[in-house]
């Protein structure tokens, strides 16, 4: 029983994770900053040369791609395969003192995959884990102790250099372990002065998964939005990360 349960978490989880990364962002006229380019791929086995070289699958030919599990803990990652068009999962986790956070696999394909973050220890600094990237991940604590009612809260990120093709990630933990928690509203990544959500919410994942890959220049703020609930306190993490 147990064992269903948690393939069908996985099942749901992925395919609400799929519908989201999959989605292509339409360009939008006057953006002067964070425009989106084009995301597509195809629930299929694909014509790609990209394969993590530490893919799960049954044999390389089968990986479709790779994304964090993080409803369980802050570690853990899932590869979706396909072998004869029937999908298995293969779950994997990041080393000890990192954390899984979601991106996008190099050209041509940009096919959505993770990386193994250090964990940040400050609100702004170089992301450094496995593989290596380049752009901007950060840490801060938020409160809402000493109030017993919900608030929305802003946590408010501004890029210290160009980020080029960028892909926003987000999540909450609480302060007692790696596990993620669910805000009490929606949690949102938007570009500050302009109508682009660079990150939505994944209900069964609890995070903020990218809605595609965006052009950010240095000055650029960006303005996640969540709900706490009363008496609530949590680490917020982020990741900006250059495909």
């Amino acid at each position: 029983m147990l064992v269903s349960t948690f393939s069908t978490a996985i099942f749901l989880t992925i395919n609400h994770l799929y519908s989201t990364f999959a989605s292509p962002i339409a360009s939008e006229a006057g953006l002067a900053a964070g425009q989106s380019l084009n995301l597509t791929h195809a629930l299929a086995k694909r014509d790609s040369d990209y394969v993590p070289v530490d893919q799960l699958c049954n044999v390389p030919e089968d990986w479709l791609f790779r994304n964090c599990f993080s409803a369980y803990l802050d570690k853990v990652y899932v590869d979706e395969c396909m072998d004869d068009y029937e999908v298995y999962w293969k779950l994997g986790s990041c080393p000890q003192g990192t954390m899984c956070m979601n991106t996008f696999g190099p050209p041509p394909d940009y096919i959505p995959t993770i990386i193994c973050l250090n964990i940040p220890l400050g609100p702004a600094g170089n992301p450094s884990g496995n593989p290596p990237a380049n752009g901007q991940v950060g840490y801060q604590q938020v409160s809402n102790a000493g109030n017993a009612a919900p608030v929305e809260c802003i946590v408010s990120v501004e890029l210290e250099n160009d980020v080029t093709a960028g892909a926003v990630s987000a999540i909450i933990e609480g302060n007692d372990g790696n596990y993620l928690v669910a805000p009490n509203a929606a949690m949102v990544g938007s570009l500050r002065d302009t109508t682009a959500k660079v990150c939505d919410y994944n209900v069964s994942n609890r995070d903020c998964v990218p809605t595609g890959r965006y052009d950010l220049q240095q000055g650029n703020n960006i303005d996640f939005t969540f709900g706490l609930g009363g008496d609530q306190a949590v680490r917020f993490y982020y990741s900006i990360i250059a495909s």
